[in-house]
């Protein structure tokens, strides 16, 4: 038992054998240079650990590098691996290592060296000169990340600057959402504006782009709810031309047409001169002192009594220019008369509003305020050739 413990430990502090080092000059890449690390106490085994460098210019570095590794190795051997005159020589190894190092790479390019430390692959150094490849192409074609050389100092996304693109670009997409809900909701009860099939799509799609034009186009105005059932009757009629030819251009027809019909009432729909001469409170004062010349009875009624001011019912009644006070057809013939008088549109207008006040005058004078204004927001069904009869009584100049 005795002699049992004697040989267990003699085997202990007998060194072990260092692995034969391939070091050789003529080997181009297949250097290796030994270094032992210590997993545990003083007569824990050793576990080599090989470092891959590039090849010497010579033969003289890779005999110092075996010279190196035979100094430690008997140093190792000699005064075991924990003492303090070996770590003094791990050290001393090292630094003369990183020396040769840098002399053996001083020569070469940056992107070399970091490719023979790193030990990439063949295969991952083609992956990324592919994807710089692609990413030169996708900048190239203009659609890839804005360069920082382009970028002013005080744009960024939170900007709220008239000339920020960032600013204009979630304005515009607001002003896309608003139209694409918009459109949508377009006369829902007709098939031609909702229905499932492609030629409802398609209509629905020709009424957002011309929208969407004609906002980028008059940045002042840009797009107000309810432009959609202003532009819903012009494309109406020119996409059911009986002309095939004719009914292929409705969407740049009704395009012209709604441009040219805005711009007798574009006033109405600028903010901005809401409270000036020409703005939407003016117009609706014009339409209140017509109805007092022509009946100032149900004038005085209407305003002092029972306090309906008429822009609860004249705003929509102007602005959309009648479309959602009849069913369509009759919206049609009314805009027959209203487009053709020569007295211009905006008179015409005025004149079929106060008819349609006169028209139900009887049940205004017996109704309170919320009578009133539930049969002026809501307009009884009414006969339009009536209608008109009326309001071309009412022909003369416009009091101001």
């Amino acid at each position: 038992m005795l002699q049992t413990t004697k040989t267990t430990k003699a085997r202990a502090r007998a060194p072990r054998r260092a692995p034969t080092s391939s070091l050789s000059s003529k080997s181009r890449w297949t250097g290796r240079w030994w270094i032992w690390q210590s997993s545990g106490g003083s007569h824990a085994r050793a576990s080599p650990m090989p470092l891959v460098f590039g090849p010497s210019s010579g033969s003289f570095s890779w005999d110092i590098c075996q010279l190196i590794v035979l100094y430690g190795h008997m140093n190792w051997r000699k005064r075991g691996p924990n003492t303090v005159l070996s770590k003094m020589n791990f050290w001393l190894i090292l630094f003369i290592h990183l020396f040769i190092l840098r002399q053996l790479f001083a020569p070469l390019s940056n992107s070399v060296v970091i490719h023979l430390c790193s030990g990439q692959s063949e295969v991952t150094r083609r992956m990324e000169e592919m994807s710089v490849s692609k990413r030169e192409e996708h900048n190239a074609e203009g659609t890839g990340v804005l360069p920082r050389a382009e970028i002013v100092r005080d744009e960024h996304p939170l900007s709220l600057g008239k000339t920020s693109v960032w600013n204009q670009y979630f304005q515009e997409s607001e002003i896309v959402e608003q139209i694409d809900r918009d459109v949508k909701r377009t006369h829902p009860e007709m098939q031609f504006f909702n229905g499932d099939s492609s030629d409802s799509l398609s209509n629905q799609e020709s009424l957002k782009r011309i929208l969407t034009i004609f906002a980028k186009l008059n940045p002042g105005i840009r797009y107000v709810q309810g432009m959609n059932e202003v532009l819903a009757p012009l494309y109406y009629v020119f996409k059911n031309d009986p002309d095939q030819s004719h009914a292929a251009l409705a969407e740049p027809d009704a395009f012209f047409c709604f441009v040219e019909l805005l711009s007798g009432f574009r006033d109405n729909f600028c903010k901005q001169l809401d409270n000036s001469v020409v703005g939407i409170r003016s117009t609706i004062a014009t339409l209140s002192q017509l109805l007092r010349r022509h009946d100032e009875e149900l004038w005085r009624h209407l305003e002092v009594v029972t306090k309906v001011n008429p822009q609860f019912y004249a705003f929509r009644w102007i602005t959309l220019l009648l479309t959602q006070e009849f069913k369509f057809r009759d919206c049609l013939s009314l805009w027959d008369t209203l487009l053709g008088d020569p007295e211009g549109p905006q008179a015409t207008l005025l004149r079929i509003c106060c008819a349609m006040l006169i028209l139900v005058r009887r049940r205004l004078l017996a109704g309170d305020f919320t009578a009133n204004l539930k049969l002026l927001q809501n307009y009884p069904p009414t006969n339009i050739d009536h209608l008109l009869h009326i309001a071309n009584k009412l022909r003369g100049p416009l009091p101001f």
